[in-house]
């Protein structure tokens, strides 16, 4: 029995048949990467990371400069009798867009265990009260 390329360099060649080409190998010269280019590549690529991790500081800093914000409010509103809070209360008169930044800035605060977060049930109240990082 031929082998499968014995087999096929034997075919007849049919008038209608495509032949295909190979493009060339590069040259050893063309292989090879000019420092200078090399070192454009590099610095544009590392101002465009610094600007993404300074977009990146810069938007935590907004985010922790809103949880602190929240907190001054809750600091100033809270009550001795009643250290809790209602989410529904803190956003009472506020559009969805700022209602869901005051959310946001709660779960930034209970990261940070400043305050605790409670509902008893999906789609009720979020109450909010001191967490151990409240006072300090």
């Amino acid at each position: 029995m031929k082998d499968n390329w014995e087999t096929y360099s034997e075919a007849p060649q049919d008038e209608n048949s495509v032949e295909f080409s190979h493009p060339d190998l590069p040259s050893e010269d063309s292989m090879f990467v000019h420092p200078s280019n090399v070192e454009q590549c590099t610095q544009s690529t590392s101002l465009y990371t610094q600007s993404l991790l300074g977009s990146q500081d810069f938007e935590e800093r907004r985010i922790t400069r809103r949880a602190l914000k929240l907190l001054n409010e809750l600091k100033r509103s809270q009550t001795v009798r009643d250290p809790a809070f209602s989410l529904e209360a803190l956003c009472e008169g506020s559009t969805r867009s700022q209602a869901a930044t005051t959310f946001f800035s709660l779960l930034v605060l209970k990261k940070q265990q400043i305050v605790l977060l409670h509902q008893t049930a999906p789609y009720h109240d979020i109450s909010v009260t001191p967490g151990p990082k409240y006072y300090t």
